[in-house]
């Protein structure tokens, strides 16, 4: 099996999110610590956040870990999010946490569709190239 990864990048008013490989509790233990992090720094500042999970595999032990029940992160000033996957099967356990009436939500498989949700975003054309640039390295 790939070794779990993850990156989280700020750019402008975006986080942007890379996870790959087997995911095992310890690897997300950390991601959730660093994410929540990373959300902290935008405080009342609005933004998106954009994850591949292109080659991600969630274990069953991090699916039904009661570590994630306990976690809480500061979404007030998140205005978006789009989760580029493999299969809707791994990531259905996190639906949960986006659920949110205020959230402009999208979880594709297609980089088509994903541009499409970039294009409607309140950012800038600076942005924009960053993160379609950032897309095309996976």
């Amino acid at each position: 099996m790939n070794k779990a990864t993850f990156s989280i990048d700020i750019v402008s008013s975006m986080i942007l999110v890379r996870k790959t490989g087997y995911w095992d509790i310890v690897t997300d233990i950390a991601y959730i610590t660093d994410l929540a992090q990373a959300f902290a720094r935008f405080k009342s500042r609005q933004f998106v956040v954009f994850v591949d999970m292109r080659g991600w595999i969630c274990s069953d032990e991090v699916k039904k870990s009661e570590f994630k029940t306990d976690i809480e992160l500061d979404r007030r000033a998140q205005v978006a999010e789009c989760w580029v996957v493999d299969e809707n099967k791994y990531s259905d356990h996190l639906l949960k946490f986006v659920a949110l009436p205020s959230l402009d939500f999208l979880r594709t498989q297609s980089l088509d569709e994903a541009n499409e949700w970039i294009a409607r975003q309140t950012l800038t054309t600076n942005e924009i190239d960053k993160l379609k640039a950032w897309l095309q390295l996976s």
